[in-house]
């Protein structure tokens, strides 16, 4: 068993350096897109001169932050979720649910990822440009396959700490986190 926790505390390790390098990403593309939608509004209403490529820039990188900040998201606990399945029942029936729906969402993220992952290789995706900057549009869909696969591993790691606590953390607070799902 401890061979298997100190595999699982290594895979907490990577995922956590992987958010971190995650959350700087999405702070320099944050950055990016509203420096680029000042410049755009400038420019447009003060000099009449808008300039076409950044609309297109700047929804990409809403597409790109949007589901790289689900996978971090979702690894500080600040999506969204129903509780009211989850949160009626406690003790092993709770571990029980929380399983399922752990095991529900690594359905859905899996089968995004497995399908996201053959339309990025697909010649469609691969040979398409796009209409104002001209560049493969393959460079904005790799975010969509990659995320989904960052949140199915978020997903198994999460089935495997409802019953084993992090490095660093008390049975009871995994006990308490059960609870509070």
């Amino acid at each position: 068993m401890i061979t298997i926790k100190r595999f699982f505390n290594f895979l907490d390790a990577i995922n956590d350096f992987l958010i971190r390098i995650i959350k700087g990403l999405l702070a320099i593309m944050l950055s990016v897109q509203i420096l680029l939608i000042f410049i755009t509004a400038v420019m447009r209403y003060c000099f009449n001169h808008a300039i076409p490529w950044t609309d297109e820039l700047t929804t990409y990188l809403l597409v790109a932050i949007t589901f790289l900040g689900g996978y971090v998201a979702s690894n500080m606990g600040a999506l969204a979720k129903v509780e009211l399945v989850s949160g009626t029942f406690k003790g092993a029936l709770g571990k029980a649910v929380q399983v399922v729906a752990r095991i529900l969402s690594g359905g859905l993220v899996g089968w995004i990822a497995f399908y996201g992952t053959q339309l990025y290789f697909s010649p469609v995706i691969q040979n398409q440009t796009s209409s104002a900057l001209r560049m493969p549009v393959k460079y904005v869909w790799w975010c969509l396959p990659v995320a989904m696969w960052l949140l199915l591993f978020t997903e198994l790691l999460g089935i495997f700490h409802i019953f084993v606590p992090r490095e660093g953390q008390t049975e009871s607070a995994v006990a308490s986190d059960t609870d509070s799902e």
